[in-house]
């Protein structure tokens, strides 16, 4: 056996013998004694030195059983017996036969009978051992911290919470969770997922996403998924299952081993820094896939309202919330894109002036309403012009909203946050900017640099689609520009079931970034809602990111 097959098997036999093996850690040790010869052999060595320990625990506690089996002996006579095939014989043969001795052994048939009762005894306290361990529930790991985390009623935890094996699933439902285990391996789960504890290094991921940072003390910590098994080797890696159980592997650090197939038909994959597979769950096939470094939540602190995905960030959605882009922003505050007023607003179509507006925040430079009238529309203070604007009917609905819009006239009845890819937006682990069409917004790179320690910003990046709450069909048009040049556009989305990713490289010589929603250039129908072309646009810019170019050793900290 390799390092890691030994590293695996006495695993999962110390957890049998500690009463911390769960029913997938059972499965997967007959799994192991089942199929390898080696391993057979290093179990019922195990079991062997096991039940001897048992055995003779229980006889110096038992009223001197052995001086009884040596009484016994003294007045017994002799037999010949058969030598019996051994359960290994058993294992490594299958149904080969093994031709069996006979010869005389000086034992006594009563002696016989009394080892083949205290070693039955024996093992029927190893039995009762591994069933009491199948039920028991051990504190293994700790809430250590969350934000935005909304619980299912059957699982709610607080920070400081101690989690369980062999205890019931949490469900969460919104938010992102950071589990500490008691090795020191760290998983920051990111909702909605579902999630059981397992064993004192494992956990079973139902749904969601998970990413785990595992330092050496903690090699071998897995993830079970309904698809996969992924077997740490001292790394860093995010997990994502779908609802359908399919599994996506993004390895960021260091390398894993990804186990596939049914009992039947196991497959081990050793996947390494920089790669990434998917499992799919009804014929367990693996397919190469993108890593993907910004998919995950890599790490969360609720008292700066830090949520870090591998490199920080600066979050435009924020910035229009009042804040600096770090989480200080109030969500559903934004700005009225025909004064430049900031503040809480409720929805009424209105005609824009054609005019760009300053604003009263040293990280946005204006914004305004683009109507793409005789192709001068203004969009910075140094006079930039969007030369590609189209002509829209040049009206607004709303104001440019840090959130999910909750004081539009169509929201009023409404419960819950709308969504994009069936992820609730407007959240702090899923914040967006509402730009119902047609609105754009200009911001200040400079300025923004200038409050950065390093002000090294590498890129823009966002997903941007239509919300699953847009009260009726909606078409609208994004478009991305760096000092007036056009970089991005996006045309014609309709369809709620979309979501697009925007990637926009900066340098530093870069000082204005406009984002802008028109209304697809359909046509007004009637002078009021809802027959006008902005109808049901409800654009949606999600995780607008500034991300920033760092140094590599810092990224590991």
């Amino acid at each position: 056996m390799n390092p890691v097959e030994k590293n695996e098997i006495y695993s999962l036999l110390n957890a049998l013998r500690e009463n911390m093996i769960t029913p997938e850690q059972f499965e997967r040790l007959d799994y192991l004694i089942s199929s390898n010869p080696e391993m057979a052999e290093e179990y019922l060595g195990y079991v062997k030195l096991w039940t001897s320990l048992q055995f003779f625990q229980v006889a110096s506690q038992g009223s001197n059983i052995i001086s009884e089996l040596a009484n016994v002996e003294s007045i017994s006579p002799s037999v010949e017996i058969e030598k019996p095939k051994t359960l290994l014989d058993y294992i490594e043969s299958n149904e080969t036969t093994v031709d069996t001795v006979d010869q005389p052994v000086g034992k006594k048939r009563k002696v016989i009978f009394s080892l083949v009762g205290s070693i039955a005894a024996c093992l029927l306290v190893a039995v009762g051992f591994q069933i009491s361990a199948m039920s028991s529930r051990v504190e293994v790991a700790t809430l250590t911290d969350s934000i935005g985390a909304e619980w299912a009623s059957n699982s709610h935890l607080e920070n400081g919470s101690r989690l369980a094996t062999n205890s019931k699933s949490y469900r969460l439902k919104y938010g992102f969770a950071e589990l500490m285990f008691d090795n020191n391996a760290k998983v920051t789960i990111e909702g909605p997922a579902e999630f059981v504890i397992t064993s004192e290094d494992r956990i079973k991921l139902k749904y969601g996403y998970a990413y785990s940072s595992v330092p050496p003390e903690a090699i071998g910590f897995a993830i079970n998924t309904p698809s996969a098994l992924v077997i740490d080797l001292g790394t860093q890696f995010g997990i994502q299952v779908s609802y359908q159980g399919d599994t996506e592997l993004h390895v960021l650090k260091g390398k894993t081993t990804l186990i596939t197939g049914d009992k039947e038909k196991r497959a081990s994959t050793e996947v390494s820094q920089g790669l990434a597979r998917k499992v799919t769950k009804y014929n367990a096939k693996v397919s190469e896939i993108a890593c993907d470094e910004r998919l995950f939540v890599r790490d969360i602190e609720s008292k700066t309202n830090l949520i870090w995905r591998g490199r920080p960030t600066i979050n435009l959605a924020d910035i229009i919330g009042g804040g600096n882009g770090w989480g200080t922003g109030n969500l559903e505050y934004g700005i009225d894109a025909i004064t430049g007023k900031s503040g809480y607003f409720s929805s009424e179509d209105r005609r824009g002036t054609g005019k760009f507006m300053p604003v009263n925040n040293m990280f946005i430079d204006g914004v305004f309403v683009p109507q793409g009238f005789n192709n001068n529309q203004k969009i910075s203070s140094e006079g930039h012009i969007f030369v590609e604007c189209p002509k829209t009917n040049n009206v607004c609905y709303s104001a440019i909203l840090n959130g999910y819009g909750r004081d539009l006239e169509d929201y009023q009845w409404r419960a819950a946050h709308g969504k994009l890819g069936n992820r609730p937006y407007g959240t702090a682990e899923y914040p967006s900017i509402f730009m119902h069409a047609n609105l754009g917004i200009t911001f200040d790179l400079e300025a923004i640099r200038k409050s950065l320690p390093e002000g090294k910003i590498q890129r823009f990046v966002s997903d941007v689609g239509m919300s699953s709450d847009t009260p009726r069909d909606g078409n609208f048009d994004v478009w991305v520009l760096v000092d007036g040049e056009l970089r991005k556009s996006i045309k014609g989305i309709d369809d709620i079931s979309e979501v697009f990713f925007i990637d926009v490289a900066l340098d530093e010589s870069d000082r204005f970034l406009t984002l802008v929603s028109t209304d697809g250039e359909d046509p007004d129908l009637a002078e009021d809602s809802p027959m006008l072309a902005t109808d049901s646009d409800w654009c949606i810019f999600a995780r607008p990111y500034l991300e920033l170019a760092i140094d590599e050793k810092e990224t590991d900290k």
